[in-house]
């Protein structure tokens, strides 16, 4: 998972006219990733909700 720092850099570069390519080479990151972050729009990391294992059993 990125951190936040990272999200903010990735956005930051987007304004700036960077395109996914150029981002995810300076930050050596998957384009997959800074695509998602890009469209998320948000430097918060997404909250990720889960069942616990134990909440299936009565």
């Amino acid at each position: 998972m990125l951190d936040k720092q990272t999200r903010g850099a990735i956005l930051l570069l987007r304004r700036k006219g960077h395109s996914l390519r150029r981002i995810s080479r300076l930050l050596s990151l998957s384009r997959d990733s800074v695509r998602k972050v890009v469209r998320a729009g948000s430097d918060e990391p997404p909250i990720i909700l889960r069942p616990r294992k134990l909440d299936a059993h009565p």
